[in-house]
């Protein structure tokens, strides 16, 4: 059984609740990624093959994606957001070199979802046809970046996508199956086996179109 199930069976929250305690797991750990100098700039330019005129904003980011059906533990990847006129630019940052990892287009997002709006200090989700993605957009001190943060907000709902608010919005659900394990406890100085089961939840779209 993973923690992070562990943690969505003993506080028995609504799927948005959950998320919220994982926050300081989504924004733990900033990577230091140079983005603001000059030279940054146009090397970001020149990996990612972007002009600077395409360019709107950029900002380090966490970023955790899924498919539906997929458990919602997150591996968090640590990289950059590259907010173009043609994308938001998911990238990695490795020996000193800007490495595409993906785009969210606009046309692309279907529904978003905020717990209460674009300018407030935590995650929000994009959901295309068949993956969610949370995004954590951050300073280089590990603090959520609320002026970037509502440039993509608004970029990825620019095509008329559905936008979400509050905690009664379910992307989170439990399913029939059951996760087992098993442990020891000492009984005295005796060793005794016991076994263990969680729920399983899964990642859905929220999204009505």
């Amino acid at each position: 059984m993973t923690n992070q199930n562990r943690l969505l069976n003993s506080l028995k929250l609504t799927p948005i609740k959950i998320l919220l305690v994982l926050l300081p797991v989504f924004l733990n750990g900033c990577v230091m990624i140079p983005y603001e100098t000059p030279e940054a700039r146009k090397k970001i330019q020149n990996d990612l093959n972007i002009s600077s005129e395409s360019i709107i904003d950029i900002t380090e980011i966490n970023w955790c994606s899924y498919y539906y059906g997929d458990a919602p533990d997150c591996k968090v990847t640590q990289g950059l957001g590259v907010l173009t006129t043609n994308g938001l630019l998911l990238s990695l940052y490795k020996s000193k070199k800007y490495i595409h990892s993906l785009t969210l287009t606009a046309d692309n997002i279907k529904c978003t979802h905020t717990l209460t709006s674009a300018s407030t200090p935590e995650v929000f989700y994009a959901f295309t046809d068949s993956q969610a993605f949370m995004l954590a957009p951050i300073t280089p001190r590990g603090q959520m970046n609320i002026p970037v943060k509502e440039k993509i907000y608004i970029y990825l709902n620019s095509k008329q996508s559905e936008k979400l608010t509050g905690n009664n919005v379910a992307f989170i659900e439990k399913t029939d199956k059951k996760q087992y394990g098993g442990s020891m406890i000492m009984v005295g100085t005796t060793p005794v086996p016991y076994g263990t089961s969680s729920d399983v939840y899964k990642i859905i779209s929220p999204c009505k179109a």
